[in-house]
């Protein structure tokens, strides 16, 4: 549970030296999916993608 601003910002720091970030041997993309109150799928966009061994490129 997040508690204050500062919470919320370590958390995020926490996550962006995590694993996740990390070179993959893998392809890897990351997508937004919209969906509507009924949570039918409304619109999808793709945010970003990289190639195998790169890891994640801001």
């Amino acid at each position: 549970m997040i508690t204050s601003y500062a919470d919320l910002e370590r958390k995020c720091i926490t996550f962006a030296r995590s694993n996740v970030l990390l070179p993959t041997p893998y392809p890897t993309a990351e997508a937004l999916m919209n969906v509507d109150e009924k949570g039918d799928l409304t619109g999808t966009k793709l945010l970003s993608e990289s190639k195998a061994g790169w890891g994640r490129c801001f």
